[in-house]
């Protein structure tokens, strides 16, 4: 039945307690939660995976040129706000005959702090030298799962605990991958369970980044940007479902100092492939450094090449 054992799972919670109480005084044994059965019904096709991937190198493509823009505007010594750079984005969604659902999340300074965080109305920084960038990104074709990524970048130079920090949720991004990686080339898909990722991309990411990790490591990814299936989760949630083959998450550590004045946030996909876990998004190996140099330098340091 859709339910959960004390609400582990909300997601999944969803019989009323009137409706259990007489499935049980009907004779019922024992009540069987379908929260790992329903996850057979999201698996992807082919088709649906083509389609994810091709919103992904959009949103590659357009997290270039949203950096770009600020990377010129910075050398000019020009202004740029939140709102120009998430216009430029929207529009080459659109352009591409994708749609986002709403608009995507671009942070500046201490807005990044914040993780759920949306510019628009009066909320419209523009950016300073010295302060954070955080871009979450996403997009689908009509009726095709959702691609969903964020990349950071700074203003200048970063501080050394700037820095530090980022390695803290760079190392907790890699833990939860490699722990996808190595349990697959151990056991195969079957009892690898959403919160153990949690765990291990928090527990990763230190004493001093971890307590302002403030949100699970990562979510389901469907047609719904927060699909039905497993999400990473020992935080809001203890997440006890399985890791199902064809379907996708997000692996998305990130910290929140807000005190600190920046905020730090990687998003990568993860396709559950049958023959493995296939990252389908690119992985940003350091922040990208805006307002120096040539972006082609920038661009190419982001991706630790």
């Amino acid at each position: 039945m859709e339910y959960s054992p004390n609400g582990a799972v909300p997601y999944v919670s969803r019989v009323d307690a009137g409706t259990i109480e007489r499935v049980r005084a009907a004779g019922a044994v024992e009540i069987v939660s379908s929260a790992d059965l329903l996850q057979s019904f999201l698996a992807w096709s082919e088709e649906d995976l083509a389609a994810h991937k091709r919103a992904a190198a959009l949103l590659m493509r357009a997290k270039d040129n949203a950096y770009w823009l600020i990377h010129e505007r910075l050398k000019a010594g020009q202004q740029i706000t939140e709102l120009e750079v998430q216009a430029l984005i929207m529009d080459a969604i659109a352009g591409a005959g994708m749609g986002a659902g709403h608009p995507v999340n671009v942070s500046f300074g201490v807005n990044a702090a914040d993780s759920h965080y949306e510019p628009g109305g009066d909320k419209n920084a523009v950016l300073q030298a010295g302060q954070c960038v955080l871009i979450d990104l996403w997009a689908q074709e009509p009726g095709r799962p959702f691609a969903d990524v964020t990349w950071v970048g700074h203003a200048g130079e970063p501080s050394a605990e700037y820095l530090d920090a980022w390695e803290a949720v760079r190392s907790a991004r890699d833990t939860a991958l490699d722990l996808l990686k190595t349990h697959f080339k151990a056991e195969g898909w079957g009892n690898l369970q959403g919160w153990e990722l949690d765990r291990a991309a928090r527990d990763a990411m230190g004493p001093d980044w971890a307590p302002y990790f403030f949100h699970r490591t990562g979510h389901d990814l469907g047609v719904q940007i927060h699909g039905s299936g497993a999400n990473l989760d020992d935080y809001e949630t203890h997440d006890t479902r399985t890791l199902t083959p064809g379907l996708a998450v997000t692996v998305e550590p990130g910290t929140y100092p807000a005190a600190k004045g920046f905020g730090i946030r990687t998003e990568v996909d993860i396709h559950l492939s049958p023959d493995g876990p296939e990252v389908t998004t690119d992985l940003q190996r350091q922040p990208f450094v805006l307002g120096e140099g040539e972006w082609a330098a920038v661009r190419a340091a982001g991706y630790g090449e």
